[in-house]
């Protein structure tokens, strides 16, 4: 395929640069200040929002992870004992999610989106028609829930800055009550920033007191930060 790298798998830069541009739109909706566009090219479907790429789906095969830095992720997890419980912050056009359910069917996962039109999305054009557990929430009000999960996994990026919250202490003090003991935390970091890595990783070090490792994603400004209970 024209805009893959056939011998990784992985999304090429070139489409990354004009996936604005690129194949036809099937979908368009602008929705509490939000542009939500759905794209496809071939056997590629991917959804935008505000021109921002979320995630790209191989509509044959849902579950392949195109991104690099999902596939370093994916390298880490398969490393560890298979989790009972997972709580994806953030659905975007589901790869994460759609990952997991396939390799992971016995693992409870919960997906928390606070927009509609995302989970629409996802539901109808990203194979997530039978889908269960997807939360229209408030991230911050999901993770006040009275459980913990094994795994927690943060990639909610749908403009260039982080969210604000990424930075607050409080956000971290709700997620240690989440967190299971023995428990793994993954975060999808993106920051061209030196200053913003090293506040992130100073605030998980002091809540959870656990050392943070960072996996930075070479030719991207994307950064897996992980930490293990």
């Amino acid at each position: 395929m024209k805009y893959v790298q056939a011998d990784k798998g992985i999304i090429h830069p070139h489409f990354i640069a004009h996936c604005t541009e690129i194949g036809q739109l099937i979908h368009w909706q602008k929705q509490l200040g939000q542009n939500i566009q759905v794209r496809q090219y071939q056997q590629l479907r991917w959804l935008l929002i505000n021109e921002v790429l979320q995630s790209v789906i191989e509509i044959d095969e849902p579950d392949h992870l195109l991104f690099p830095h999902l596939q370093v992720l994916a390298d880490i997890w398969r490393t560890l004992d298979d989790p009972s419980s997972v709580l994806e912050i953030g659905l975007g056009a589901g790869a994460i999610r759609n990952y997991l359910q396939f390799h992971y069917p016995n693992t409870e996962l919960i997906t928390a989106e606070k927009n509609p039109e995302i989970i629409h999305c996802y539901k109808k054009y990203f194979g997530g028609h039978a889908s269960n557990n997807l939360h229209c929430q408030d991230v911050l009000l999901e993770i006040k829930t009275p459980r913990t999960f094994d795994w927690i996994i943060i990639d909610i990026f749908s403009q260039l800055e982080a969210p604000v919250f990424l930075f607050q202490k409080q956000f971290y003090d709700d997620l240690s009550h989440i967190l299971a003991a023995n428990g793994h935390l993954f975060i999808n970091f993106l920051t061209q920033s030196d200053s913003q890595l090293t506040q992130l990783k100073r605030l998980l070090r002091a809540t959870f007191t656990k050392e943070v490792k960072i996996e930075k994603i070479s030719g991207y400004t994307n950064h897996i930060l992980w930490l293990h209970l």
